[in-house]
């Protein structure tokens, strides 16, 4: 597709030579995302957006995240379910228990933290799985 004049002259000055934003352009060149999109992602962008708005477009983009939202909490409830059963579960419940009976963790977040950095999963985990698997 040839490109127009307007096209040329708006690249050459406000693009330095390169293809970005155009608006004379119909269409910006397809990416391919850095990363896979994730929750805090589509969280992100739910926070940027006028909820207040009636427009139609923000409306359906709003439905379009709500329904992203809820596919991806899924899909990390399933993740976290499938690495959390209940005898691992059972396991790493001990495993705290005896630290903390021992006297290896002590209420404090310095404490807390060292030790969940040791064992590589963190008590919110853990309590997000007991109430989980029971």
């Amino acid at each position: 597709m040839a490109r127009t004049k307007q096209e040329l002259t708006y690249d050459a000055i406000h693009n330095e030579g390169g293809e970005g934003y155009n608006p004379y352009r119909d269409t910006l060149p397809e990416t391919e995302p850095l990363r896979p999109r994730v929750l805090e992602d589509v969280y992100h962008e739910l926070e940027r957006i006028d909820r207040h708005s009636s427009h139609p477009a923000t409306v359906t983009r709003l439905a379009s995240l709500k329904a992203e939202c809820e596919e991806l909490e899924a899909e990390r409830a399933a993740t976290f379910a499938a690495e959390w059963t209940p005898e691992l579960t059972a396991a790493r419940r001990a495993e705290w228990n005896a630290k903390v009976r021992s006297g290896q963790v002590v209420s404090t977040p310095k404490s807390v933290v060292a030790a969940e950095r040791e064992q590589g999963w963190t008590v919110t985990d853990l309590e997000k799985a007991i109430v989980l698997n029971g």
